[in-house]
């Protein structure tokens, strides 16, 4: 595996355009929905922080952060860990998977969460549909929770 040093710019209009050009594998399809209508979300989500993912300058990926103590809803502030940052989104470019940069991402998250005062990070995969991160981010030292939000296994890596 090739690591290649990332930079991770926050998502605006300079960069927006090569990061919605990024696709997954056709084998992943289902488990992401497409940039163009992940960055419209996020766009109009103040607790979310979303960074491009850019190796030499050529984007290469996306991530996206929630911050559960800016979330204002009370019923959705329960589906986050209280104390860690939760990875809503992250995605590769198929053409870049393999080199390192999901893992730099992941590391990116909790070097965030350690920053803003969060205990760890949290997320969501897809672990009864094929193809789903879930052996990826074990690998990374996440654990189940016990708990399953919106039909997905939540998992937390405590700093």
């Amino acid at each position: 595996m090739q690591d290649t040093s990332l930079d991770f710019l926050r998502l605006c209009r300079v960069t927006v355009d090569d990061l919605q050009a990024l696709k997954v594998r056709e084998t992943e399809r289902h488990l992401i929905a497409p940039n163009p209508e992940w960055i419209t979300q996020v766009a109009f989500l103040d607790e979310t922080l979303s960074f491009g993912l850019f190796a030499g300058g050529r984007a290469v990926g996306l991530i996206s952060l929630v911050d559960p103590r800016l979330v204002e809803d009370a019923e959705d502030r329960e589906h986050f860990q209280s104390d860690c940052l939760f990875v809503w989104r992250v995605m590769i470019d198929r053409a870049q998977q393999g080199r390192g940069y999901g893992t730099q991402a992941i590391h990116f998250a909790c070097d965030n969460a350690r920053l803003v005062g969060m205990q760890g990070v949290s997320l969501t995969t897809m672990d009864q549909e094929a193809g789903n991160a879930l052996p990826f981010y074990e690998r990374l030292g996440f654990h189940p929770t016990g708990r399953r939000l919106d039909g997905e296994i939540e998992l937390v890596r405590r700093a």
